[in-house]
């Protein structure tokens, strides 16, 4: 969930998570942000600090008291909850600032403007990677093991670009060969 209410912002920060694989819904306030989270669960809140109608911290301790009284409609009774991450943006970046959104109930705090590289990490570091519980095998996917697959092998590799590879081995272009 990005709650964010400079429509530049909106655009470039949703392309940045769409394009580290990630489904982005938008709102432009912090009330907004509230009313969406009580809805359904979401992974990740990244939470603008100055929006109009409620800003990003009284949104954060309106979301911390839904997740504290239990009001969320989506969660199932005796289900086991994990508190949101909620990651501040802001484009403030003065000293004490992180420590103010810390208080406020947020998570951690990424400085607008932020890289592909800064956001990638705090993706990393507070979205739950669930465990592997399947074999990849097991999908359903025909297996090519035992079956002939038909081919035209001039097209799968250009000569050319062999070629210029084995040239930067040397010597060892006939071990890679093997």
């Amino acid at each position: 969930l990005l709650a964010e209410d400079n429509e530049v912002n909106q655009e470039v920060t949703s392309g940045l998570l769409e394009s580290l694989g990630c489904t982005v819904t938008v709102v432009g306030n912090g009330a907004k942000a509230v009313e969406e989270f009580g809805k359904r669960r979401y992974d990740l809140i990244l939470m603008d600090c100055q929006m109009p109608v409620l800003d990003g911290y009284e949104a954060t301790r309106k979301i911390r008291n839904k997740e504290t009284t239990g009001a969320l409609p989506w969660l199932q009774a005796g289900a086991e909850y994990t508190p949101i991450p909620i990651i501040a943006l802001t484009a403030n970046a003065m000293s004490g600032d992180r420590e103010k959104c810390i208080a406020y109930g947020m998570n951690d705090y990424l400085s607008k403007p932020f890289s592909m590289d800064g956001l990638s990490k705090v993706l990393d570091t507070w979205l739950l990677k669930p465990p592997i519980t399947e074999n990849p095998m097991d999908r359903g996917l025909p297996s090519p093991i035992g079956e002939e697959i038909d081919f035209d092998h001039d097209k799968v590799i250009d000569q050319g670009v062999l070629n210029e590879l084995l040239s930067y081995m040397e010597e060892d272009a006939e071990t890679f060969l093997k």
